[in-house]
């Protein structure tokens, strides 16, 4: 296993935890899971390093075990979607954040905006 595919791996495991811990595509599932166990039993269900633990581990097997093409494909796409987020995240927070700011600024100046 070099250490690109591990990269990846580690990408995979971070981008389904969110998947299952808090992104809105699998809310209802958290709902489910909450209603029906315990509390102590389903908190894992909202917890990202809990989660991460029961995710990590499949994640690296299916590495170790899944014929190379699709493992590669599997945690390279994965990863992609991790790196994307984090990109729009960057972006949000310096040139939406940026933009709103200089508009807001504007509001001051009220003939410059012509």
């Amino acid at each position: 296993m070099d250490s690109l595919f591990v990269v990846l791996l580690i990408g995979a495991a971070v981008r389904l935890t969110r998947l299952i811990t808090t992104d809105e595509l699998l809310e209802p599932v958290r709902g489910y899971v909450e209603r029906r166990l315990p509390s102590s039993l389903a908190y894992p269900i909202r917890c990202d390093w809990c989660m991460s633990v029961w995710v990590g581990f499949p994640v690296f097997v299916f590495g170790w075990y899944a014929p190379n093409t699709i493992a590669w494909i599997a945690s390279g796409a994965l990863t992609s979607s991790l790196v994307a987020g984090w990109a729009m995240l960057v972006y949000d927070v310096t040139v939406v954040r940026h933009t709103a700011a200089i508009e807001a600024s504007m509001k001051d100046f009220p003939d410059a905006a012509d």
